[in-house]
């Protein structure tokens, strides 16, 4: 979805990968799409691993689930936004735009 706005997107495959990504790119990330509840990682500790690496980092949160990130107190914690699933692309578009005027 993110390709056909134009964006440059990396996906993490899995924890230890998608810290180091981070970790070692931060400086060429503007923001962060993370799935609250996914199969093999959790997107809060995630978030709170990129978190403690940048206190900075805009961290969108995604999920099919109604919790939510107020649900787990993770605005308070940092976290930029939640979106629903299933994105639509104008929703997705204008988030992240959202984000990135608030980064510039």
């Amino acid at each position: 979805m993110l390709y056909s706005l134009g964006y440059k997107v990396a996906a993490g495959i899995d924890i230890i990968r998608t810290v180091s990504f981070y970790n070692e790119c931060r400086h060429q990330v503007d923001s962060t799409i993370l799935r609250i509840f996914m199969l093999d990682m959790n997107g809060e500790y995630v978030f709170l691993v990129i978190h403690k690496i940048d206190p900075d980092a805009k961290v969108l949160f995604s999920s099919g689930y109604s919790i939510g990130i107020e649900g787990l107190g993770l605005l308070d914690k940092g976290a930029f936004e939640f979106v629903k699933l299933p994105l639509r692309l104008s929703r997705l578009s204008l988030m992240v735009s959202e984000i990135l005027q608030y980064i510039f």
